[in-house]
């Protein structure tokens, strides 16, 4: 679309000291414009104008900010008072002002205790929410109240505590698809077990990001298509582990999983696409053989040894930081690109009738090297160990291509004397 015509637009209309009315906006895209707004920019919409004022009532989200708070209810001045926590009065009346929300995100409401579950169910938008993010709650074991959402689907908690039985804190929330615990420390395996066997034929996501105290969780989620453990630095084993719709998997920084149980679990997954181990000390030698599996990444395994893959779909492997990696052998029939540069790989063996391009530079203790490539274009071996590479018929071929097509420079003599 010309910029002219952009202009022109009735939608863009300005007034004298050029200022684009927010007035002639449809309600469903003003709505969209205030979602990417947080608490304090609602307070300053609000007295502007009369249409305003009802477009930020009925908003369908509210943010607050990472460290001010309304102090008093929703009022035109809004006070920062960084130490300032909100009360339970102020929040439920601030929540009665937005009766259409679909998203809602709090912080630091630390201070409410168990008494935050009580003022998020008496908000009128609770029938509506379906997004829900609460940062530092102070849940204790004595809170037995239940999240009242019917509609909730996605719902996030990061740091702070959360004591409180999960089975009786999500009891009424058997539409959740999404459940997030970031940071929080006091999760254990009998509350991984609780979710499991409450919300295991509805959940597709579940990420426990730095859940410290987890050791040997129990997951059975029938339709879970995302898991990510990062971070579960005391993770030792994953029993009755029973997700067959997994497609994501996040077992990065964990320090105590060994390679013969993720071998388990892998085996166990058949639908499975992206696997992602990134620093985890433990593997030392690693098998996979998965017929779905498309990505592998196992960057800064350093106590990695020896990697073998037989996965027809894996179309990109990264192995960057894999110090101790010696022996490395990849069957697969979608790769097209493979960098195993810098590592110390004594044996090489890939077969893969797609790979395009290869780089062995710096792979100075190469001494095994078998090659299957027939459509093998481009190699860099600068640094490399070229006794184990010329036995390899694609490779050799490339380099003598490569020397062909190089130009020849004419011998120039100098000029003679008279």
């Amino acid at each position: 679309m010309d910029a002219e015509k952009v202009v022109a637009h009735p939608f863009c209309q300005k007034t004298s000291d050029s200022a684009v009315q927010l007035d002639v906006l449809p309600r469903d895209a003003l709505d969209v414009i205030l979602s990417f707004l947080e608490l304090d920019s609602y307070v300053i919409l609000r007295p502007l104008s009369k249409q305003l004022r009802e477009s930020v009532r009925n908003a369908s989200h509210l943010r607050f900010p990472e460290s001010d708070v309304l102090n008093g209810g929703f009022r035109k001045r809004f006070v920062n008072f960084s130490s300032y926590r909100p009360s339970s009065t102020s929040l439920t009346k601030l929540l009665h002002s937005f009766a259409s929300l679909t998203e809602l995100h709090l912080n630091t409401v630390h201070v409410l205790g168990d008494d935050l579950v009580a003022v998020l169910n008496a908000a009128p938008a609770a029938l509506t929410i379906e997004t829900m993010s609460i940062a530092d709650p102070n849940l204790t074991y004595w809170c037995t109240d239940p999240l009242a959402f019917p509609r909730l689907r996605n719902l996030r908690f990061a740091r702070g505590s959360i004591r409180s039985s999960l089975s009786l804190l999500l009891r009424e929330t058997r539409n959740l698809k999404c459940l997030i615990f970031e940071h929080c420390c006091p999760i254990r395996d009998d509350q991984v077990r609780a979710v499991a066997s409450l919300l295991g034929d509805s959940l597709v996501d579940l990420k426990l990001l730095q859940c410290l105290r987890l050791q040997s969780p129990v997951l059975r989620f029938s339709k879970l298509t995302r898991l990510s453990l990062m971070g579960c630095y005391h993770l030792e084993k994953l029993p009755e582990f029973a997700c067959p719709a997994l497609r994501y998997l996040n077992l990065s920084f964990i320090f105590r999983l060994t390679s013969a149980q993720v071998q388990t679990v892998l085996a166990s997954l058949p639908c499975l696409r992206e696997l992602i181990m990134t620093k985890c000390p433990s593997l030392s030698n690693l098998s996979v053989v998965s017929s779905s599996l498309e990505i592998l990444d196992v960057q800064f395994c350093n106590n990695l040894h020896a990697l073998r893959l037989r996965c027809p779909r894996l179309r990109q492997l990264d192995t960057h930081g894999c110090d101790g990696i010696q022996t490395l052998i990849v069957a697969t029939k979608a790769l097209e690109n493979l960098s195993v540069a810098g590592l110390p790989v004594r044996r090489l063996e890939i077969y893969a009738p797609f790979l395009q391009t290869l780089n062995v530079s710096g792979c100075r203790r190469l001494d095994h090297c078998v090659i299957r490539c027939s459509r093998l274009e481009t190699v860099h071996y600068h640094g490399s160990r070229l006794v184990a590479l010329r036995f390899c018929k694609e490779v050799r071929k490339v380099i003598l291509t490569r020397w062909s097509r190089s130009p020849v420079v004419p011998l120039r003599l100098p000029p003679t004397l008279p």
